[in-house]
């Protein structure tokens, strides 16, 4: 009788399981997500896989595999089928599948000039947040699993802790950023909900900032930039202090100084925040956004915004917290205190702040990444390793 009830729960035990797995094939082919053994998520950042609702990708991704699952661009002024892409030229568009939507850039990796549609995708940028003017919401989930809604401690266990880490009280983030030769990931988490509500994940070979400017690459310039000098800008880094093209400002600094100079919000970009964006997206009191690009006609610089009043603003009305510039034209001509710009060897940036607060040295980067915390000043710095030449510099608020 006993043998007989085991062979019976055996016998059970193996239908179900039979069941299970048919149920699971089923689900899977019926949203097109039949994934061979080969082609598995990797739980390494370097694969450069990634799954998008359900299918794994690896960049650099053809346009036209996502377009056959589904993805098409948000395209209000029609631009998709007539604009095309230099040789070495990109552009960010938004993709929408259903109620799911992402950030990509779209770059041209051919010799040749081509349409979007014969374009790769070279990043994908998801984020969910309440209190952020744009989302991108999509079930995108990176190596070893990290999704929208992960914790801290399991970006940890997938990644380790040699991660850039930057804390802000204020707004009640932590980010992490992990980088190589060829991907970089930023990944935000809101501290007191444990929770990943932002992921970065880029393509770092091949991909392109736009515009394209002409210039030298600081690695194999003779010599390095001299310092600037700048009537009444200080030397003090907790000073704030900023110059453009010999005017000084100072963080935070209201959008209206620099709008007064010429400075506007970038329109070719239909992904990141633009003129319109600016103008209709309202920040609460203390609410940050982040990543806006501002021209004047040639030149482009990153900011992020703060609305710092005690009412609700829109987003062009409100304050500059942070500025950043590179290897650009216009990375020679952003002055921080003590005349530092763009390719000034680190050694003059010693000499002028003194030792680094941290110091990130990775051998599988070309750069150092330099960390300076004074007061409610946040100074970061990457300096190439050959030649010990600034490459970029981001000046903000801690804490914001």
């Amino acid at each position: 009788m006993r043998d007989t009830q085991k062979r019976v729960v055996t016998y059970f035990l193996v239908v179900m399981s039979v069941v299970i797995l048919l149920l699971t094939v089923t689900a899977c082919k019926e949203k097109g997500t039949d994934i061979p053994p080969e082609k598995m998520l990797s739980s390494d950042l370097d694969s450069l896989m990634f799954s998008l609702d359900g299918v794994i990708y690896t960049f650099p991704v053809h346009y036209s595999e996502l377009e056959a699952n589904g993805w098409m661009p948000h395209d209000p002024d029609n631009r998709f089928a007539t604009d095309t892409l230099e040789q070495g030229g990109d552009d960010r568009w938004e993709l929408m599948h259903g109620n799911q939507n992402i950030s990509v850039t779209l770059a041209n990796l051919s010799e040749n000039v081509v349409s979007f549609r014969d374009s790769y995708i070279t990043d994908v940028l998801v984020l969910v947040r309440e209190n952020v003017p744009v989302n991108y919401n999509a079930s995108l989930i990176l190596p070893g699993n990290i999704q929208i809604g992960s914790t801290s401690e399991e970006v940890f266990t997938a990644y380790g802790e040699d991660a850039t880490i930057l804390i802000s009280e204020e707004s009640s983030t932590i980010s992490f950023m992990y980088s190589s030769e060829i991907f970089y990931l930023n990944i935000i988490a809101d501290t007191s909900l444990n929770s990943v509500f932002l992921m970065y994940y880029v393509y770092s070979q091949n991909t392109h900032t736009n515009p394209q400017p002409t210039q030298v690459p600081l690695d194999s310039k003779q010599n390095p930039e001299p310092l600037r000098t700048v009537k009444g800008l200080s030397n003090d880094l907790e000073s704030l202090m900023f110059s453009i093209d010999d005017v000084v400002y100072t963080l935070p600094v209201h959008f209206s100084e620099l709008e007064a100079k010429g400075w506007t919000f970038y329109e070719d970009n239909n992904a990141f925040p633009n003129v319109q964006h600016s103008q209709t997206s309202m920040l609460k009191p203390g609410m940050l956004s982040f990543w806006w690009r501002l021209t004047d006609g040639d030149r482009i610089i990153e900011v992020n915004f703060k609305n710092l009043s005690n009412e609700e603003l829109p987003v062009n009305r409100s304050y500059i917290t942070d500025i950043s510039s590179s290897e650009t034209p216009i990375g020679e001509q952003i002055v921080f205190p003590g005349g530092i710009v763009v390719g000034v060897a680190y050694e003059e940036v010693l000499s002028l702040y003194g030792e680094p607060t941290e110091v990130i040295n990775r051998t599988n980067e070309d750069v150092r990444r330099i960390i300076y915390q004074r007061g409610n000043v946040n100074l970061s710095l990457r300096v190439c390793k050959h030649s010990n030449l600034v490459s970029f510099i981001g000046l903000g608020v801690l804490g914001r």
